[in-house]
This record gives structure tokens, sequence and C-alpha cells, in this order.
């Protein structure tokens, strides 16, 4: 199945060599055999805007629009997190998540939105941005985050 004519992905993350999870508007697949499905898959809908599974296991998150986050620790159902309530701006979205390994984590979105976790998302905290701008992206190297986003923001922050 060519998975782009079905909805426009946003989002792509290899944890191993040959199996992978890919999202999009209202769309989760799973490249396994050689093959994209989403019949394998179970998760509350919504519009998937970022995707990122710990390297070497089936340990992932998605996030999206109205702040939702999911979480799977088998690569196939996704418990749905709580995010705390933030300016909501845009359409409050969620654009961008990583994770360092499997306690701790950020998300970022709407507004200059970061959230914060070391539980694996059991407990998100905000996180001061310092901008309103949007932000798109994030990483983290050590102790070191980056997060980028509109208007040319590119944030460092120290944990």
């Amino acid at each position: 199945m060519d998975i782009d004519t079905v909805s426009n992905m946003l989002s792509i993350s290899f944890p191993f060599a040959d199996e992978g999870w890919v999202c999009g508007r209202y769309y989760l697949y799973h490249f396994t055999d050689g093959n994209w499905t989403n019949a394998d898959q179970s998760y509350v809908h919504g519009s998937n805007t970022s995707i990122y599974f710990i390297p070497g296991t089936t340990c992932g998150w998605c996030v999206g629009s109205h702040s939702n986050i999911l979480h799977t620790t088998d690569g196939m159902n996704w418990v749905k997190q709580t995010s705390p309530d933030f300016n909501h701006q845009d359409d409050y979205g969620l654009y961008g998540v990583y994770f360092q390994d499997t306690s701790t984590g950020w998300a970022v979105g709407a507004g200059g939105v970061i959230l914060h976790t070391t539980d694996g998302g059991e407990n998100w905290s905000i996180q001061e941005s310092g901008t309103t701008n949007g932000l798109t992206s994030v990483f983290a190297v050590s102790s070191t985050v980056y997060a980028a986003g509109q208007n040319g923001t590119v944030l460092k922050l120290q944990q």
C-alpha cells in the first residue's frame, strides 16, 4: 500500500532497521515484514504530528493536535497520556516529541510550549521557553535540550 495516498504523513521513526512507524493526520502506520499497515494499531484517534521511538525498543510516543500525547510500550497498543493545560494558541497542538530514554522526554508546540517528563509521560510539566513562537522540533544531547520553530526560533535549554 502506498500510504501517501491515504493521508499526509508528518513524522517517521525507525527504532529497528526493519521496523518503524509513521504518523499523520488521524493515522498511525506500522512498517513490518516489508509492508505498511495500521490494522495492528490500537489508538485514540486525533491529528498526529510527531512520533518518536527509543532506538532498539517498541517504546514510543506520538503527539498532535489538542495537546494529544499517546504512548506505547509494545508498538501496537497506544494509551493517551495527560498533558498539563497550557496557553491554547493556534490549534493548541504539540508538534514535536523526543525522549532521551524511557523516562526523560520533551514535547513542544503552539505558543512556544515545552512539556517535560521524567517518568515516561505519566506526568508532564510546563518548562519555560521564553517565546510565544510555535515550536516544531525538539532534541536533547546529554543535559542540553534544543528546540526549533517558527520565525527562525532556535532555543538551547539546560536541564
